[in-house]
């Protein structure tokens, strides 16, 4: 989309922007673009080790692609980082099936 474009255009002036890439983060996640999304997840967990948001959005797209397990581990150390999100794990859960 031309959103995306948008993004990803802004991303290479400020490659390291949080904000810009978890947006393009969650907008590859609901479109199910799993792989792509992992990618900035991956990037903003290694520029901020204790963004427990990134490394439970990891988790959960991680169990989407099928690798429960791997994706648990993270959802349940992010919680353990930021035990608010444990809420948010009864809503996606549900959709989830977890």
């Amino acid at each position: 989309s031309s959103g995306m474009a948008y993004l990803t255009k802004v991303l290479e002036r400020k490659p390291n922007n949080k904000e810009l890439l978890s947006g393009i983060a969650q907008a590859l996640h609901q479109a199910k673009k799993y792989d792509e999304a992992l990618t900035y997840y991956q990037k903003l967990i290694e520029l901020d080790a204790t963004d427990a948001n990134a490394l439970y959005m990891a988790g959960i797209t991680f169990i989407k692609k099928g690798k429960k397990e791997k994706g648990q581990a993270m959802c349940d150390k992010a919680i353990q980082m930021d035990p608010s999100l444990a809420k948010n794990r009864t809503k996606k859960g549900e959709q989830l099936g977890l």
